[in-house]
């Protein structure tokens, strides 16, 4: 499993050729970008989600992170006013930033912001410098509130249970992550290995219903959609 702890990177030196730039200077370039690109998205029908910086560190070799806080995630929606201007609602990162996901998803979702979802369930030591990825009902949140709540927001796109985490064909659990390796992305750490071949499964809410993965946040995400039908939360006619 994957875990970030903020004493492996907060000491690391800037890197050259990027440079030191502050909240201020970035909040400048993506307004220039977001206003240049808006427009077209709205004519070709194109929503863009920002993915929350994950860990949520207010600043990494020098530079600040916008999208480390609750608050600038808010302000990235008012750069422009348009639902082609949303964000990935990252219900783990919620978590490490201590803000409960529930209420971070009605707040996004009532307001049709949330452009992408990333479902995953870590474990928080320390809000926003320390946390571990765990099994997607092993957590700390709550998952079938989280899909509640995107049920009643109304939410119609896509759910990816990020990191998610695999049965093997040998009987051993496996957690698979896009990080290559420990010593490529510091402060990252692998505490259990992948044995045999996993392959990411289609994460739509049709591909967690259709059996065809093996993954746990699948399985998850199945469960919680009989739970969501037979409570009457979700209407029999959504996602046939």
């Amino acid at each position: 499993m994957t875990g970030f702890n903020i004493s492996k990177v907060e000491n690391l030196p800037t890197v050259p050729e990027e440079g030191v730039h502050s909240n201020e200077e970035l909040w400048k370039n993506i307004t220039y970008f977001l206003q240049a690109v808006i427009p077209t998205c709205e004519q070709s029908h194109v929503r863009l989600a920002l993915h929350p910086n994950d860990p949520p560190i207010a600043m990494t070799r020098g530079s600040g992170q916008i999208m480390a806080s609750l608050e600038g995630w808010k302000k990235l929606i008012t750069v422009v006013n348009s639902p082609a201007n949303g964000i990935t609602y990252e219900c783990g990162v919620s978590r490490e930033m201590e803000v409960d996901p529930v209420e971070v998803c009605k707040y996004f979702g009532t307001r049709d912001r949330i452009n992408h979802v990333h479902y995953r369930n870590p474990v928080v030591r320390v809000p926003h410098n320390d946390c571990t990825e765990t099994f997607i009902d092993q957590g700390e949140n709550n998952m079938l509130a989280v899909m509640g709540e995107l049920i009643k927001v109304k939410y119609t796109r896509l759910i990816y249970p990020e990191h998610e985490a695999h049965w093997t064909t040998t009987g051993r659990s496996a957690y698979t992550t896009h990080i290559p390796a420990e010593e490529d992305i510091p402060g990252w750490c692998s505490t259990s290995r992948m044995h045999g071949r996993c392959s990411r499964p289609p994460s739509c809410w049709n591909g967690a219903r259709s059996g065809r993965s093996s993954s746990s946040g699948d399985l998850f995400l199945r469960l919680c959609w009989r739970g969501l039908r037979r409570s009457r939360i979700l209407p029999y006619g959504i996602g046939q």
